[in-house]
Parts: C-alpha cells; sequence; structure tokens
C-alpha cells in the first residue's frame, strides 16, 4: 500500500501521512456506504482468479457491463492481468510507522478482510468492531492534532491577499451537505471545511 503509493505519487507526502490516510479512509469510506449495494475485493484475491471474482461483483451488483461483456474485452483483460502486477512490499520492517498506527492498520485490514470473503458470517459483528476501529483513529488523530499544535500555530504561514479558493470551495461544499450526511465525511475532511469557514468569519 505505501509503497505503491510512494512509486505512483512520490515522496511528498511521509510514509506515516500515507498510513493515516488509508486508514482515515477506508474507515470513512466503509461506514458511508453501508446502506449502499457493494462488494469488498482482496487484491491478490482479483489477481489470482479475476474472472471469478469481477463474476462475483457482477452477479452481487447486477451489472451489465459485467454479465453482457463481449469475448474481446476478457481475452483483453486476460492478457494484462498478471500476478506480477503485485509488486508491494508486505510487511512493516521497511517503514517507520508508530506503533499505535500500525496496529490500528493491522486491525481494520483484517476487518476489512473478513468482509471481503465469499461466505462471510455474522456481519453485523465486523461492523461493531468497525465502529470501534473508527473511533480509535479518530482518537489517535486527535491526539496527535493536539500535540502537534503548537509546532503547526508555529509553523511558517502563506500571506494571502484574499480568500483562499481551496478555502472557499471547501466552505461552499461542507454548506450544502446535509449535517446527516456531512458526519459521514472523512474526519480530513470536515476539519479541513471547518478550519475554511471560521477563516472566513476571522476576516
Amino acid at each position: 500500500m505505501i509503497d505503491s503509493k510512494q512509486r505512483s505519487y512520490g515522496h511528498w507526502q511521509s510514509d506515516v501521512s500515507r498510513t493515516a490516510g488509508w486508514l482515515n479512509q477506508t474507515l470513512f469510506t466503509e461506514r458511508a456506504t453501508r446502506e449502499s449495494p457493494r462488494v469488498f475485493v482482496r487484491y491478490e484475491d482479483l489477481l489470482d482468479d479475476w474472472t471469478r471474482i469481477v463474476g462475483r461483483v457482477g452477479e452481487t451488483l447486477d451489472l451489465a457491463v459485467v454479465r453482457d461483456a463481449p469475448a474481446a474485452s476478457i481475452v483483453s483483460i486476460h492478457e494484462f492481468v498478471d500476478k506480477g502486477l503485485s509488486r508491494s512490499k508486505a510487511n512493516w520492517e521497511d517503514f517507520a510507522i508508530p506503533t499505535p498506527l500500525r496496529e490500528q492498520v493491522d486491525v481494520v485490514w483484517d476487518l476489512m478482510s473478513q468482509l471481503a470473503e465469499e461466505n462471510a458470517e455474522d456481519m453485523d459483528t465486523v461492523v461493531q468492531e468497525l465502529e470501534a476501529a473508527r473511533a480509535a483513529y479518530v482518537s489517535l488523530y486527535e491526539d496527535s492534532e493536539a500535540i502537534t499544535q503548537s509546532s503547526i500555530t508555529a509553523g511558517p504561514r502563506k500571506r494571502s491577499s484574499g480568500k483562499s479558493k481551496t478555502g472557499g470551495t471547501l466552505l461552499r461544499l461542507a454548506d450544502k451537505v446535509p449535517r446527516d450526511y456531512r458526519e459521514k465525511l472523512p474526519l480530513s475532511w470536515r476539519k479541513a471545511a471547518y478550519r475554511a469557514k471560521h477563516r472566513g468569519r476571522k476576516r
């Protein structure tokens, strides 16, 4: 995961930040899609037998594009998909990730893998454990933010003569999202919109 993102997007973001980003995105996306039709797929399962996995996805979600796929498309996918596409490192030893964050990722990875099981049972228990994992992540995030507050405040700030374009966009979007749905957005998005809103009030 981390290794793949560093190759694709460069090293402007740290390993720790990318790890936390995966955790944040996974937990809040899972929560936001619980009431929607969905299928979870492990990457290694897809590479191992893509026809079986894609077939299951198409059947579960009733996707005509999968059900009616022409032979030529299937052949082209066969030519593209191979196990060599899995090039990421599968251990923590190569990355300097804080233990609390690493442990939370391990827990969530295991829970998401359970959701990917074809004959998964007792999903209510898994969902409850994901809720607990999300609460633990939010707590870790808020603790980390509080610890680094002095560094953030003391850091260099770019002067701006006008309202931030990004902040203004976040503020406009946040105001249009109903409160019930807004609370399901990733924590990082909600915090960014909150900061943009309060910056606007201070001007």
